[in-house]
């Protein structure tokens, strides 16, 4: 595609092609734009507007001048060699994958986050720097380990804490079974089933 693209407040364009050259045009966006294709969008020149939200599944390559007062979520390969203006309001939210600048950033009055479990590589921004979101920590406040009862439930309970988007829900594993759904988050509760006499593992897992 060569010819200029908007797409409008209402609009969704998600590419997905498999083959040819792909996207290489001048997009102004104030929708939703989902890039899950290896070479799909490969960037001329992006313009994503206040409330516009571009999406990087699997891969994408900046070569022009990407504007952004919008919201730019990658949890693929996100490859910058142009130049990126974070503008105020802009946020770049590296979730997963790989984030490499080649190039340069201009974030003097927006924000860039990488998430737990992210990789940024490359030039840092001038101006703001990039925010490092730390993982969330689960701890298992009760039982202690080889903590002995005589009750064939168990209660168990803890903490979980994430700099970041938050606790959504916190799930215990009863030696290596199904992983269910605890009471809380932040701070949380649980009850096993009836167990025989004999040793059991907690593990326990939290999804921010």
């Amino acid at each position: 595609i060569v010819s200029p693209i908007t797409n409008f407040a209402t609009g969704t364009i998600t590419v997905s092609n498999t083959n040819g050259s792909g996207i290489s045009t001048t997009i102004t966006n104030n929708g939703t734009i989902t890039d899950n294709s290896a070479i799909g969008i490969v960037g001329s020149a992006i313009n994503n507007n206040l409330g516009g939200i571009f999406n990087n599944l699997i891969s994408f390559s900046n070569s022009g001048t990407f504007t952004n007062t919008g919201t730019i979520t990658n949890s693929g390969i996100f490859t910058n060699g142009g130049t990126i203006n974070n503008n105020s309001g802009g946020i770049i939210n590296i979730t997963g994958g790989t984030f490499t600048n080649n190039s340069s950033i201009t974030n003097a009055s927006g924000t860039v986050n990488k998430y737990c479990g992210a990789v940024y590589s490359g030039n840092a921004p001038t101006g703001n720097a990039v925010n490092n979101i730390a993982c969330p920590t689960l701890t298992i406040v009760s039982p202690t380990n080889g903590q002995f009862f005589t009750t064939p439930t168990i209660p168990v309970s803890g903490t979980a804490i994430d700099s970041g988007s938050g606790i959504q829900k916190v799930e215990i594993s009863v030696d290596g079974g199904v992983y269910s759904l605890a009471t809380g988050t932040t701070s949380w509760t649980f009850t096993t089933g009836s167990l025989s006499d004999g040793l059991h593992t907690i593990n326990a897992k939290v999804t921010n």
